[in-house]
């Protein structure tokens, strides 16, 4: 018997909770609206209660492997994913799957009204959320309508900043 000297390569895995399946399809879908097209074949995604990542993260990518397989831990404690709301739970998903499947990087810079340019951004959260009391000016409080900028500029870094963010 003679080897090759390659490495075998380790079968992929797409293992995803009933919870996030959700988020992750509709990510494919949005990139496909995009003219993106996602392969999920070697996902994992896991939601741990704590000590999943490191500081005040609520999320990671990692890719190991010879296969390349993304895993992606998502914590579920306090405003990270057990108490927050749906909108803010999509943007943590989102940006974790920006991470993995389209391998963006953090970025921080803001818009010139002060908000973040990117879904990637690695201190801001809230990006497109609703108001849980909206007190006042709703206007300043709903954040719903900023999603579809956020999933443009996701899926194309080099999408022009709205109206909105002037």
């Amino acid at each position: 018997m003679a080897c090759s000297g390659d490495d075998p390569v380790e079968p992929t895995v797409y293992d995803v909770p009933k919870v996030v399946e959700k988020y992750v399809q509709s990510f494919v879908e949005e990139g496909q609206k995009r003219g993106i097209d996602i392969k999920l074949e070697n996902l994992i995604v896991e939601i741990k209660a704590t000590g999943a990542t490191s500081g005040d993260e609520c999320g990671s990518c990692t890719q190991a492997g010879t296969n390349g397989q993304r895993k992606i831990t998502l914590v579920e404690t306090g405003l990270c994913w057990g108490t927050t709301i749906e909108q803010n739970r999509e943007a943590l998903v989102f940006h974790e799957l920006g991470h993995c499947l389209l391998q963006r990087d953090h970025r921080d810079d803001l818009l010139p009204g002060g908000a973040p340019v990117s879904l990637m951004n690695s201190r801001a959260v809230g990006f497109y959320e609703a108001c849980a009391y909206p007190i006042g000016n709703e206007d300043e409080c709903d954040k719903r309508y900023r999603r579809t900028y956020y999933l443009d500029e996701l899926f194309n870094a080099k999408v022009p900043a709205p109206d909105w963010a002037r």
